[in-house]
């Protein structure tokens, strides 16, 4: 549920508070996904697993400011065991743009090994995040 508040006057010159009440669908506001009336390559999902030394590092951020340069929708998250876990939806060309991402890391990253698997979108996300 999303608020949106004005400042208004009323007929005797003392300003009230106008607060409406919306529930925005997120598809309609996200750039680049949606639009009325253009037509949509198919999207795919992709899940990777990046090992290497991507834990404390930032990498995280790094994964989910380049999926959301690149439109994406999904999620980024530590695992136990010191790798970390993505799984993105988009169309194909930029999953593979994405997927060169991960295996470049931030700076202070140094990534052993990507592995990869393809899949049907599921559409389940409207925005990329960090999981915790």
């Amino acid at each position: 549920m999303c608020y949106s508040f004005n400042i208004i006057k009323d007929a005797g010159g003392e300003c009230q508070e106008e607060k409406k009440i919306f529930s925005p669908d997120l598809k309609d506001i996200k750039p680049g996904r949606e639009r009325k009336g253009e037509q949509r390559m198919a999207e795919v999902a992709m899940e990777a697993r990046i090992q290497g030394r991507v834990q404390g590092v930032g990498f995280r951020h790094f994964v989910m400011e380049k999926a959301q340069r690149l439109d994406l929708v999904g999620y980024v998250q530590n695992l136990p065991d010191g790798d970390v876990g993505v799984y993105a939806e988009g169309e194909k060309e930029d999953l593979k743009k994405f997927e060169n991402h991960l295996n470049e890391g931030p700076f202070m990253a140094r990534v052993t090994n990507v592995q990869v698997e393809w899949g049907e979108a599921e559409g389940e996300f409207s925005s990329f995040e960090v999981k915790f």
